[in-house]
């Protein structure tokens, strides 16, 4: 609620982080010529993994962006030319964040939320990894145990299995 009441080049912007789990320098140097606005394909050429990241932009988050005015090259400008500076975001995030009474929650909190919410409901590591754009499943890991509910299946499926044998009596006592 606190993000529908910013700008609308604000809404989209942290929405966009939000749906996402892009980091807040990719999001404030997005082109108009980086996304494909039909597919909602994102072509992010400079990342901080110093490697070019596709990703497919949600239809929340392109909805927003189809409706910013194209200022010049940059999604997110202030000032013709030039990407919109992290002054004016993080102004932008602490009116937000006042008006939600979050006062320690940070822009990079919506990337960590979005991969939150995707390992929490069931995504595979491998693919929040990718979403992010990690290098290695060392960094996404701390995202694994979010989702229990295979690890409670399996073991439930193991224990079934377990006394399924012993009383089938087909093994001996381990």
């Amino acid at each position: 609620e606190a993000i529908e009441k910013a700008e609308e080049k604000y809404q989209a912007f942290f929405y966009l982080i939000l749906l996402t789990g892009a980091r807040r320098n990719e999001a404030a140097r997005m082109r108009w010529q980086d996304i494909n606005l039909e597919t909602g394909l994102w072509m992010k050429w400079s990342t901080k993994t110093h490697r070019s990241h596709a990703i497919h932009v949600p239809e929340l988050a392109l909805k927003r962006l189809r409706e910013l005015p194209r200022l010049g090259e940059y999604v997110f400008s202030t000032r013709p030319g030039k990407p919109i500076g992290v002054s004016s975001i993080e102004i932008a995030w602490m009116r937000i964040r006042a008006r939600a009474g979050l006062e320690d929650v940070t822009i990079h909190d919506l990337r960590r939320t979005c991969a939150s919410w995707m390992a929490i409901h069931g995504t595979n590591i491998v693919v929040i990894q990718q979403m992010l754009n990690h290098a290695s499943l060392h960094y996404t890991g701390t995202y694994a145990r979010l989702n229990q509910a295979p690890v409670k299946q399996a073991l439930h499926e193991n224990a079934q299995r377990i006394f399924d044998e012993k009383e089938g009596g087909s093994h001996e006592k381990g």
